[in-house]
């Protein structure tokens, strides 16, 4: 019974060892692709209109299987897969839309491939699918437009650049068609009114109006932007904050503790007030007669980083001292006082120089490691005990 259950134990480690070794070893799936030739973003419908392309498969496992889902997918018709190249086909797509059209605005069908492997069991078996998109618009028969309004950071003193982006996806054409731009600042007051040019706009016609506004003379901060669309006698409102730049590196936080006797990093936390990149941005910071450094680094527009150094706290008594920490930017200097504080641990505790990285793929592959050892230890015990003294 001792053999068996021996017998049972190093099947079951060599069952064990195998599954681990296969999770990672196992390759990614396969990742099947779909082309097609290049399509606009919106279809016009019209009744009985018909759409022919050609669309290509790639880099599937046995095969692919054209599939179409969404609206008007049972006004689509496939042809029969051709071989085009090494693991590539093509086919033809004809969609014929029906007759009448349905509720006006955006309809979507979805156009795709299935990856399929054959197997000996069920025969196929679909792995991934992938899919591309066509938008259909159906007409409103009143006038209606679709808009969006952008209003872009700006620094001080610049001319900012207010655009509406204008759809005309109503059948009737628009005569006249233009913005309205009111700035406001925080506190919700009223700082400035800019206007686009006005034009025309036919039916399924897109355009951008461009409106700009002077910002001598106004504050940096955040501002609000109120976009009013007028067409044919409507209007559309919208509205989004910006940001007006200046100049400047704030400083956020820093860090105010470290350890007697030892040398401890310090972090530095700043903000870019500045529509546009920070380069080499550096500090140096004082403490008790004493001045270190930190390297320079790059902060993007509005962007926050970190400034670090190493305070040498080895020659620090416990207590509270003044701190000094310039900021340096782009031939500018800022200084800001500071307090920091030098404290004693209450008791000593591990000190690892450095942090173990351990991930999923480290632990299994240490797993392995231990069950392959372990394995072996039982294979020699076994053998030894089956050939004797």
């Amino acid at each position: 019974m001792k053999s068996r259950g021996i017998v049972l134990k190093e099947g079951f480690l060599h069952g064990l060892v195998f599954m681990l070794l296969f999770m990672l070893s196992v390759p990614a799936a396969f990742s099947i692709g779909i082309s097609s030739e290049p399509m606009p973003y919106y279809y016009f419908f019209t009744p009985n209109m018909e759409i022919s392309m050609e669309m290509k498969c790639y880099d599937y496992a046995d095969d692919c299987l054209p599939y179409a889902e969404g609206e008007f997918s049972e006004n689509v018709m496939f042809g029969s897969l051709v071989q085009t190249g090494d693991n590539e086909k093509s086919f033809s797509v004809k969609v014929n839309m029906p007759p009448e059209a349905g509720a006006p605005g955006e309809h979507r069908l979805y156009l795709g491939v299935s990856d399929v492997k054959n197997t000996a069991s069920s025969g196929i078996s679909v792995l991934t699918k992938v899919r591309k998109i066509m938008r259909f618009m159906i007409l409103y028969e009143e006038k209606y437009v679709q808009a969006s309004f952008s209003a872009p950071n700006i620094n001080e003193n610049e001319v900012g650049k207010f655009t509406f982006t204008v759809s005309n996806f109503g059948k009737p054409d628009l005569m006249l068609v233009y913005g309205q731009i009111d700035i406001f600042n925080d506190q919700g007051e009223k700082i400035g009114t800019a206007k686009s040019g006005s034009r025309g706009l036919k039916s399924t016609e897109s355009k951008t109006l461009t409106a700009e506004w002077d910002s001598k003379g106004i504050k940096a901060g955040q501002h609000t932007a109120v976009g009013i669309l007028y067409y044919d006698g409507n209007e559309k409102l919208m509205n989004q904050t910006f940001l007006i730049g200046m100049k400047d590196v704030s400083m956020i936080n820093y860090t105010d503790k470290f350890e007697e006797g030892r040398i401890s990093r310090m972090d530095i936390n700043v903000k870019n007030s500045w529509n546009g990149p920070i380069n080499d941005l550096h500090s140096s910071i004082s403490v008790n007669g004493t001045e270190f450094k930190t390297p320079s680094i790059t902060m993007g527009a509005f962007g926050t980083g970190t400034l670090t150094g190493y305070l040498d706290a080895t020659m620090l008594k416990k207590g509270r001292y003044d701190a000094e920490i310039k900021i340096y930017f782009d031939g500018s200097e800022k200084t800001q006082a500071a307090k920091i504080e030098v404290f004693k641990p209450k008791g000593k505790g591990v000190y690892l120089p450095m942090q173990l990285g351990l991930n999923t793929t480290t632990l299994l592959i240490g797993a392995i490691l231990l069950l392959v050892i372990f394995n072996m230890i039982m294979l020699l015990w076994m053998r030894k005990k089956r050939t004797g003294p």
